[in-house]
């Protein structure tokens, strides 16, 4: 862990390299007179700025919420909840590493979690089930699909649209139909592709699933219970079908344990 003042050094230098582009912003920092709306007028080039980098607590500008690596503390709190994480946090309070807790927690596999995703990430639409699909006959080949509320895209792994269409939250998709489309899907991208693993494809399939279906869960229940549409509960027994499935994978053994101990499955 650095203390605050090699944090301030390096924020210095990191002003003074950048004295060229930003004026006479350098000379403000040194002088302790830059305003917050100052420290966070940077020209938006992306979606990550350099206050997502160096913002430790992620709550200026947050993008995607993760545990920080780095949580400084100066003084007497430095070393101290809430400043420990990653390892540390793990030491300090007997949490076994690998865990749900330490995946909740901490950052310490995120790393690892990033490079098991399928390479290269591809489009993630994400919402891709059936209510959003368009069926356009006049149309060839692939074109006779529409495709609706496409503004979530985002960059991620490629199994989880797969798992969108075919352990579709609306509507009842045999177990030999989602087989066989799985199995083309894969035939495909060996045939296009002879590194293609398969097999870690597959079980990111299955991971994806779960995470899914347990999201859904928790939306389908909001919508019930703050926007009063009662209409949605009559899809969770075909939600808790594909997690209960998605769990006997051995790769979701912590996550299994973490549902017997806080979220019993219901009977089947």
């Amino acid at each position: 862990m650095i203390s605050r003042r090699e944090f301030m050094q390096v924020a210095a230098a990191a002003a003074a390299v950048t004295a060229g582009a930003a004026g006479g912003r350098s000379r403000a920092f040194a002088q302790q007179r830059l305003s917050q709306a100052e420290l966070l007028a940077f020209e938006p080039l992306g979606n990550v700025t350099l206050v997502h980098v160096t913002d430790i607590h992620g709550q200026l500008m947050p993008l995607y919420f993760r545990e920080p690596s780095i949580n400084l503390g100066g003084g007497d709190a430095r070393g101290l909840p809430p400043h420990v994480v990653g390892e540390k946090f793990l030491e300090r309070f007997g949490i076994p590493r690998g865990s749900a807790a330490a995946y909740a927690l901490t950052a310490e596999d995120f790393e690892a979690l990033a490079r098991s995703y399928d390479a290269p990430p591809t489009w993630v639409l994400r919402d891709y089930h059936s209510p959003n699909l368009l069926w356009l006959p006049e149309r060839a080949g692939v074109a006779r699909v529409g495709v609706l509320d496409f503004q979530d895209a985002m960059m991620g792994p490629a199994p989880y649209d797969l798992v969108s269409l075919l352990q579709d939250a609306r509507v009842d998709v045999p177990n030999d139909m989602e087989i066989a489309l799985l199995s083309r899907y894969v035939k495909a991208r060996l045939d296009a592709d002879p590194d293609f693993t398969h097999s870690s494809f597959v079980q990111l399939y299955i991971i994806l699933g779960a995470q899914r279906a347990t999201k859904i869960l928790g939306i389908f229940a909001r919508l019930d219970r703050r926007d009063g549409k009662p209409q949605y509960l009559r899809h969770i027994p075909r939600i808790w079908r594909y997690l209960r499935r998605a769990l006997i994978h051995p790769a979701m053994s912590n996550l299994k344990a973490w549902y017997d101990a806080h979220v019993p499955l219901p009977p089947q």
